[in-house]
């Protein structure tokens, strides 16, 4: 059956288990004289004694016992147990303290302490600094905690822990000088917040730390190296967010290591800037090529539903995109072909050149690649230029390189991204034709889009403040998706 049963049968038939004896009650006759020769004696000090002359019971038994004796109808409640102790206390050491007696009537425990005659001559005969600090040191010795003891003497815990550890190191000078005056709170604050902000400009490597970024454990290891002060990362965290410190993660700009990146960047600028009326400015690049296959993508499903696509799969032809957009009016000039090369492109221009008959001069700009600077393409360029002034009809086409590895710069690059989007990603085209067919409705909708609601393109491109330092430009905002 259950305990629980058990214990209801006992109850109802009014049985109670006889009471056995305590493993403490032979030494009870010890306890109640140590607590006679040293009412304030705390219990670990009674424990350890009764441990010495063979009791083999716990800390507890010896605590309750000890409170059954000193004071039997006191509350369990901590907090009045705390009073009692430091009044007892306080009676034990003024008890002490104003004794004439001879050494041998002062307790075992006492009279073990270190420099004990002084202390004592300190306690009775000092001024009243000194003898509060003999009495911190005579209880702190005997095994009292620094916080009933400083309540006792009515200090501070500081004036306790000082004492007590001048006692300890026996220094020339001896615990009875006046005791250092501690720094303010907000004093000691500013400091090791200062200590840890220089701390944090220097790498962790300069202390020895493996590490190439700081955190608050390798900085609290750091502080204690320097100044042999240990502090915790709960503390290095507070300093540095009052400090007006936090995470930041480091920020990508857009660079180019083109030698003439900034002569370059100011001519795209100013051409832009300066467009007029009869000129028109195309940013061109090409796309691809393009494998037709199913392609993965984000999409809406259910938590259960997860869209697959085959990681090796069997092409069903390529395209290349060659595509030109106008940075006036957002209109996009395409066409395919079989590869990236300089004929394309002569091809492209040639598309551009018959659609602005109208326009005077036509500014096409375009990356690094081999295939926009080649000499057959610059001399295509020279041989219409010449034909045009020549003939005085048609536009004159100038080049506008872009710097090396400055693709950031091209704002046709977002539209093949939004193409990529709308088409190209979660598609399953069965032939080349299906997909060439899918990517030209979409430019015809955008450019019918912008018809109707003119726009130039791109956004931060046309600020020219955004471009007053061309080393760290912010990644992601020179783009109109």
């Amino acid at each position: 059956m259950s305990r629980y049963k058990v214990s209801k049968v006992i109850s109802a038939h009014h049985l109670s288990r006889p009471k056995q004896g305590s493993s403490l009650d032979e030494y009870e006759g010890t306890i109640r004289e140590l607590l006679v020769n040293c009412p304030a004696l705390p219990v670990k000090q009674v424990h350890e004694h009764l441990k010495k002359i063979g009791f083999s019971g716990g800390y507890t038994i010896v605590r309750d016992r000890v409170r059954k004796i000193t004071c039997p109808t006191a509350s369990p409640d901590e907090k009045h147990r705390r009073i009692v102790t430091a009044e007892k206390l306080k009676l034990w050491l003024f008890d002490l303290a104003m004794s004439k007696g001879p050494a041998s009537t002062i307790p075992d425990e006492v009279r073990s302490i270190a420099n004990i005659d002084r202390i004592l001559d300190k306690a009775r005969n000092g001024s009243k600094s000194e003898r509060k600090r003999a009495l911190a040191i005579l209880a702190r010795s005997i095994g009292f905690s620094e916080r009933t003891t400083a309540k006792c003497l009515n200090v501070s815990r500081y004036f306790v822990n000082d004492a007590y550890c001048a006692n300890n190191r026996d220094d020339a000078n001896g615990p009875f000088n006046a005791p250092r005056r501690r720094p303010r709170l907000s004093e000691i604050r500013r400091l090791v917040s200062k200590s840890l902000i220089e701390i944090l400009h220097h790498q962790p490597k300069a202390y020895g730390i493996n590490r190439t970024s700081w955190t608050h454990q390798s900085l609290a290891d750091a502080y204690e190296l320097e100044h042999g002060q240990k502090i915790s990362s709960n503390t290095v965290r507070t300093h540095l967010k009052v400090a007006g410190y936090k995470w930041k993660k480091s920020r990508r700009v857009l660079t180019s290591p083109d030698p003439e990146y900034r002569e370059k960047v100011e001519l795209l600028l100013r051409s832009l800037q300066s467009l007029r009326t009869d000129e028109v400015l195309f940013f061109v690049d090409e796309l691809g090529p393009l494998q037709v296959k199913r392609y993965g993508g984000r999409s809406y499903s259910t938590k259960k539903e997860t869209r697959t696509h085959p990681q090796k799969q069997s092409s069903r032809g390529s395209i290349t995109l060659y595509g030109a957009l106008s940075a006036t009016n957002n209109q996009v000039t395409w066409l395919y072909g079989d590869a990236k090369d300089t004929t394309a492109m002569i091809d492209l221009a040639e598309i551009l050149f018959d659609q602005y008959q109208d326009k005077s001069r036509i500014f096409i700009t375009w990356d690094a690649a081999s295939w926009h600077r080649s000499n057959q393409l610059i001399k295509w360029v020279d041989d219409l230029n010449a034909t045009s002034r020549a003939a005085k009809a048609g536009p004159v086409v100038e080049l506008l390189p872009l710097p090396h590895c400055a693709q950031f710069l091209n704002v046709i690059e977002s539209v093949f991204s939004g193409m990529n989007r709308a088409v190209i990603h979660n598609s399953d085209y069965k032939s080349v034709v299906e997909m060439k067919t899918a990517i030209s409705r979409h430019f015809q909708e955008r450019n019918l889009y912008f018809t109707d609601n003119p726009s130039r393109a791109g956004k931060r491109i046309w600020e020219i403040d955004f471009f007053d330092d061309f080393d760290n430009l912010r990644s992601g905002l020179y783009r109109q998706y």
